[in-house]
Formats: C-alpha cells, sequence, structure tokens
C-alpha cells in the first residue's frame, strides 16, 4: 500500500520492477494519489490499471461523518455543512470535522453549539493555496476575474475583458484548479474559488465586478440569462440604480419560471435600494406586487396579502383594516359596478389612460381575492372582487385587460354560486367565457376552467366538474402554470373522495403533493398530509391515519400558519376530531370539536370540498348524547344549526350529510316521524349527488334505530353494508354489522 504518491520523486522507478514482479507472484500493489497535484502520473506509468475515485455523495458524507463523530454525525446540519463546504472531497471532511472539534473544544461536542455558516480550516488553506501558486502569473489576472465571475466559467466574458489572451493556453495554465465538465469549465473546488477571493482588495474587487457587468452588457444584451448576474455585479459595486433595474427583471425571470425563493430574494435586494435609486411610485408598487406573487408562489398567503395591500395603497387603492369598512366598501362597489352596467352609456368615461397602473391593481387583488377564499373571509374577498372587476375594465380593451374581465368575470361566478344566486353566476360565467373568446390565453382558460369546476362540484355536478379539473391540469401544465397544476390536481382529490372513489382521490393528491415537496410548497405539504389522513380514516385505517398525520404535524403547523388558513384549519380541527374520537379519547375530541364548531360560526364562507369534514362535530355530539350524555343534545341541534347555516345553504352537496346526521337527531330526540322523513331525504340527496358514503351513513342511521321486527331495519342496514364494502369504509362497513341483530346478520 504506498500512500500520496503525488509527493514521491525518483523513488517511483520501484514501482516498475514491482509490477514486474506481480505479474509473476501473487502481489497486489495499491497507490493513492490526489490528481488534482499530479495529474498526469497515470501517463507516466500507463501499464498501471488507474481508477477515479469520485467524491463522496451525501450518503457516504453522513457515515463517514458517523464514523468520526458518532450519533451527531447524523445530524442533518451536520451532514449539510460538511456536504456544503466540502463538495464530497474527503480530505476536506476530515479537515471541517477537526476545525470544528477545535472549535467545540473535543470531537464529542460536536453539534452542541451552532455550526458556523463556513468553515476553511488550516489544512484545506494549506492545499488550496499549494494548488494556487501552480498558476503561472501570466495566467493570475484572469484567473482572477473569472473567480469573481462564479464557479462556472463563462469564456466569452473572459475572452471580450482580455481578448489577447489565447483561452486554449489559458486553460492549461490553470488545469490544477479548474476542470472540464460536460463541455463547460468550472473551478473544480469552491474553496479554490475562495482562496482567490480572499486575498482581492475592496477597491479591485468591486473595479472587477464593474468591468464584468459592464461585458456582460455589451455581449449578452437583454438576456434573461444575465439578469441575475447583472443584478449581483452591479449590487457589489453599490450601483443603486442599475442594480434594482437587473435585480427586478431577474426577480420576474424567476417568477416565471417558478424559482419562487430567488425571486423573493431578488425582490428584497431592489427593494433594499430603491431609495438610493429614486424609485418612483409606480416602480416601487411594481415592485410590491411582484413580490406578492412571489410570496403567493410559496403558498405564504399572509405575506402575499401584505405586500400586494402595499402595492395598492401606492397606486392610490386602500384596502380597509376594520370588517365594517370592508362592508361599506363592497356595498359601494356593488352599486357603482350595477349603476354602470345598467347605464352602460357611462362606461366609456371610466376608461383611463393609467393602463399599466390599473393592470398592477387588477393583478394585486385577484391574488387577495384567492387567498380570501382560503382563509373563509368573505368580506374581504367581495371587496377585493369588485376593485378588480373595476380596475380591469377600467384598463380597457387590451388582451390584458380582457383576460383579467374573464378572470374576475368567472370569480364573481363562483361568489354568486357561492350564496345560491345560480342564474346571476351563470351569467357571469358566460360573460368570463366571452371575454377569453375576444382575447384567447391558455392561461386564463386553465384558472376558468378550475373555478368553474369549483363551483359545480359545490352543486354536485361531477363529471363536468372533473371534466374542467383534468382540462385545467392539462392546459397549466402546457403553461408551466405550476401552483395552478398543483391547486388542480388538490381539487380534483377533493371532488373525487366526496364521491368515495378513494383510490383515484389519494393518486390525485399524491400528483400534487409531489410537486408541492419538490419547489418548497409548505402550505400545499400540510394540506396534503391532512387529506391523505382523512382520506385514510375514512377507509377505516386508523393506525396508517394517525402516523400520516402527527409523523407530519410540524409540517402541518408551519402550513397553518400562512395567514388566516380557516378552510384548512377546519379540516385540521375536523380529521383530529374524528381521529380521536375513534381512539376514545374523548377530552382530546371535544377540544378540537369546540374549535371546528368556532371555525365554522366565525367563517364567512366555507369552501364545498368540506361537505363531510365541517361536520365532523356534529357527529361527536351525537355520539356522546347517544351514550347517556343529554347535556350534548342542545349542543348536536346547535351545531347542526350552525352547519346548515354556513356549509348547507350555500353548498348543494351539504344536503345528504345533513339530513343523514339529522335523521340520527331525531331518533335519539324520540321523534321517529321525522327521522324517518329526513333519513328518507338524505337517501335520495346522496343518490342525486352520488355520494355513497352519505348514502350508507344515511340507511345506516335510519335502519339502526328501527324496532328489531321491523322489516325495513334489514334492508336498511344490508344497504348500509353493501355500500361501506363497496367503497372500502371498512370500518363503518364493521359497525353495521355489529349493529345488526343475530335474526338480520343472514340478510347482511
Amino acid at each position: 500500500m504506498l500512500e500520496d504518491l503525488h509527493w514521491a520523486d525518483e523513488s517511483l522507478i520501484l514501482l516498475s520492477r514491482l509490477y514486474e514482479l506481480a505479474q509473476r507472484s501473487p502481489l497486489l500493489i495499491v497507490g493513492t494519489y490526489r490528481d488534482d497535484e499530479r495529474p498526469k502520473l497515470p501517463d507516466e506509468y500507463p501499464s498501471l490499471q488507474y481508477m477515479k475515485l469520485d467524491r463522496l455523495t451525501p450518503d457516504a458524507i453522513e457515515k463517514l461523518s458517523e464514523s468520526m463523530l458518532g450519533e451527531i454525525g447524523k445530524s442533518p446540519d451536520v451532514v449539510e455543512l460538511l456536504n456544503r463546504e466540502t463538495e464530497g472531497n474527503v480530505f476536506f471532511i476530515v479537515e471541517v470535522v477537526r476545525a470544528l472539534a477545535e472549535a467545540s473544544g473535543q470531537l464529542a461536542d460536536v453539534g452542541q453549539h451552532p455550526l458556523p455558516a463556513h468553515v476553511f480550516a488550516g489544512g484545506m488553506r494549506a492545499v488550496i493555496q499549494r494548488r494556487l501558486d501552480k498558476v503561472p502569473d501570466s495566467a493570475r489576472r484572469l484567473m482572477t476575474i473569472a473567480a469573481v465571475v462564479g464557479r462556472e466559467l463563462d469564456l466569452p466574458i473572459l475572452h471580450s475583458i482580455m481578448p489577447t489572451m489565447n483561452m486554449d493556453d489559458w486553460l492549461q495554465q490553470v488545469a490544477t484548479v479548474i476542470e472540464a465538465r460536460d463541455n463547460d469549465y468550472r473551478f473544480a473546488h469552491d474553496k479554490l474559488r475562495e482562496g482567490i477571493l480572499d486575498n482581492i482588495a475592496e477597491a479591485d474587487r468591486r473595479s472587477i465586478h464593474r468591468e464584468i457587468a459592464s461585458t456582460i452588457e455589451a455581449i449578452y444584451p437583454d438576456s434573461p440569462e444575465q439578469f441575475a448576474a447583472l443584478a449581483y455585479h452591479w449590487g457589489e459595486t453599490q450601483n443603486a440604480i442599475k442594480t434594482v433595474h437587473s435585480a427586478t427583471r431577474a426577480g420576474e425571470q424567476a417568477l416565471r419560471s417558478g424559482s419562487y425563493r430567488d425571486a423573493i430574494r431578488l425582490f428584497e435586494q431592489a427593494l433594499a435600494l430603491v431609495d438610493q435609486a429614486g424609485v418612483n411610485n409606480y416602480q416601487l408598487s411594481n415592485l410590491h406586487h411582484l413580490m406578492g406573487e412571489a410570496y403567493w408562489g410559496q403558498t405564504d398567503m399572509l405575506q402575499s396579502r401584505q405586500s400586494h395591500i402595499k402595492a395598492l395603497r401606492l397606486l392610490g387603492w386602500i384596502v380597509p383594516d376594520k370588517r365594517w369598512r370592508l362592508t361599506l366598501g363592497t356595498l359601494n362597489s356593488l352599486v357603482g359596478y350595477l349603476r354602470h352596467n345598467l347605464f352602460p352609456r357611462g362606461n366609456s368615461q371610466r376608461i383611463s389612460v393609467n393602463h399599466d397602473k390599473l393592470l398592477i391593481a387588477a393583478r394585486s387583488f385577484h391574488d387577495i381575492t384567492h387567498g380570501s377564499h382560503h382563509d373563509a373571509n368573505l368580506a374581504l374577498g367581495l371587496f377585493c372582487l369588485l376593485k378588480g372587476l373595476t380596475a380591469s375594465e377600467r384598463a380597457g380593451n387590451s388582451p390584458q385587460a380582457l383576460r383579467f374581465q374573464a378572470t374576475y368575470y368567472a370569480t364573481l361566478g363562483f361568489a354568486m354560486g357561492d350564496i345560491t344566486l345560480y342564474k346571476l353566476a351563470g351569467i357571469l360565467f358566460r360573460r368570463a367565457q366571452a371575454r377569453l373568446r375576444a382575447a384567447p390565453d391558455p392561461d386564463t382558460e386553465a384558472w376558468l376552467n378550475f373555478i368553474y369546476a369549483v363551483y359545480l362540484s359545490g352543486r354536485g355536478q361531477w363529471d363536468s366538474a372533473i371534466e374542467l379539473l383534468n382540462e385545467s391540469v392539462r392546459l397549466s401544465s402546457e403553461t408551466g402554470s405550476l401552483l395552478l397544476w398543483v391547486e388542480a390536481h388538490e381539487y380534483r382529490g377533493y371532488a373525487l373522495y366526496l364521491q368515495s372513489r378513494y383510490g383515484e382521490a389519494m393518486d390525485s393528491f399524491q400528483k400534487s403533493a409531489r410537486v408541492a415537496i419538490r419547489d418548497g410548497y409548505v402550505q400545499w405539504m400540510g394540506r396534503f398530509h391532512i387529506a391523505m389522513s382523512r382520506l385514510l380514516m375514512l377507509q377505516g385505517k386508523t393506525e396508517a391515519a394517525k402516523a400520516q398525520y402527527f409523523e407530519h404535524e410540524d409540517q402541518i403547523k408551519m402550513a397553518l400558519r400562512t395567514g388566516d388558513q380557516r378552510v384548512h384549519h377546519i379540516a385540521d380541527n375536523a380529521f383530529l376530531t374524528e381521529c380521536y374520537m375513534r381512539c376514545e379519547q374523548w377530552d382530546d375530541a371535544l377540544k378540537s370539536a369546540q374549535k371546528l364548531t368556532h371555525l365554522l360560526t366565525v367563517s364567512q364562507n366555507i369552501s364545498s370540498v368540506l361537505a363531510g369534514a365541517a361536520s365532523a362535530s356534529i357527529v361527536l355530539y351525537l355520539t356522546l348524547w347517544e351514550q347517556g350524555n343529554a347535556q350534548y343534545a342542545k349542543i348536536a341541534h346547535d351545531t347542526l344549526r350552525i352547519y346548515r347555516q354556513r356549509y348547507r345553504r350555500n353548498h348543494e352537496i351539504g344536503k345528504p350529510v345533513e339530513y343523514a346526521y339529522r335523521c340520527w337527531y331525531h331518533w335519539l330526540n324520540h321523534d321517529e316521524k321525522r327521522a324517518r322523513q329526513v333519513g328518507a331525504m338524505a337517501i335520495h340527496a346522496a343518490e342525486s349527488y352520488k355520494m355513497p358514503y352519505f348514502e350508507a351513513m344515511a340507511h345506516y342511521h335510519l335502519g339502526r334505530f328501527m324496532p328489531q321486527g321491523d322489516p325495513e331495519r334489514a334492508t336498511h342496514l344490508a344497504h348500509a353494508h353493501r355500500l361501506f364494502e363497496q367503497i372500502g369504509a371498512a370500518y363503518d362497513a364493521e359497525r353495521v354489522l355489529k349493529t345488526v341483530s343475530p335474526i338480520a346478520s343472514d340478510t347482511v
């Protein structure tokens, strides 16, 4: 075993003789060397077998770290630091661990204190410096410029800055620090680049950044791929005007590509310099609007709304922060809208020359409107919806304005459907389609399909809704609208599980989750875990449901912190109520049910996807009443009333849910006549809206209280058992069997 052959000189002659001996004797010779120190060593000994050892993968780094540090070596923070700082270079890993041990006092204490952001250990510095020292003086100036440009070499920029330099010769001269990869060149390790940057004086560094930025503008004029680089280099020169311009354009490019974290970082860079750059109100409002879109992309609705409100205030639009002001503003906007639509001659006077400003306002109002649906804030949603519609109409008849008008008409149609004004909703949806025909656009069409599908779902028109959601998924995939793609898949999952198509629903949720997890959509990740937990619970897989929820509880809580999120808080507390109830943890179930009922009471509008979830507290109170706790009779009655007022009155698919549990309520209240009537209504409604779970539930509650001798009892329970079995609701099917008397069990 021969170590560090890169340091050897004439003694390597011995290798040739040993090689000859190994041809006829049982001798294995293993030699190690660092190819960055002596890259041509294999050429000196062509008869020896060459084996390239790649840098360690993150998994291998974790194993090596554990072997050196013990259990703390497996810590994600430690492994991430080692991976980031060493890029898998084993020598550097050892050096970083040694530096961490020195800083902590001993190896055992590594990880007990906050880890540093960067580590440049002494041994690493020595290796880096040796490699840099091998670069001849004639190549150092361009090598320094290349380090300032970035890890990846941009040869056209370098050649433009030093046109007399022969690039092929230069690449040979810097071969100890530069590596070729996929026909491109880059610094072999970022620590090499750091070593160069550490030796540049501040004044020289700023001058180089300015030279690089000017060169990029010259050879890549208006290239979107260079906006981020320009923002970085102009930022380093402290040129506020050019930095704001470049950072804004780079942020817009990141928004279009779905890189929302990068977009937020770039917009923050621009916003920090607006005073120095002398940005006017219009430019500043656009920046805040773009920041709002970026936060929306990250599904941080609270930050998104705050940014949009700042943008609107700069444009002269005030979003009230008080409920009564919102209500008054909504009424004024509604009266104004109706007046101008009843007397169309007045519309011509409303067209504004501030087309761009109005479109910014229209976009900002749209995001706030969308977020208000998730926050169950009808007053805010209607206010922003009407204001956004006004802004889009005043913007004129450009394609962009017409598309926003289409979006707003569809959203207003959905809102009218939420309060059961179905004829008006139909008129508004048709008006939206007319605007879209005048200015075709696949993004807008995908949104219209989505919002119309949500409207139809609330009315139980599942086939049409699923067809529209599938089309929305297709269009959003083609246009790269990832957020809408995720949301359409998510809603498709809800529409399927309300029809008890659990396998298809699970597949749809998982598709949305894969993208949400990949792109860091925190809110969608939390919502996915809630939805999957409920799906598993409905299928009787209680332990799997608990694992799905409680193993991801941190993600769920993080998701629910972004804005009011009342819709998803309702879903969350509904699952917890059902879960604790099934596990007979009655105190915990009651706490969750009380939170759920409170949310239903204070929410101004509730999403149609909550048909079953919003009824979880009703089930708990009826169960406790049936167990002999008479004090829950009134609570059950009041909760049924809240469900009717807040949900069923606005969504037709709430009928089979309310009727099924009202049937149960009347049995417990000894009102057999009304129990039978409402039970029959529940079965009819569930059949009409194709909701077999609640059809089975209606049969179950209708049949189980009937006298043992009543022939209808066995029939209803048999129907209930068959339906629960068909849809895969194992827990409920088992409950039916426990209810059936020995006489009727043969029928089942």
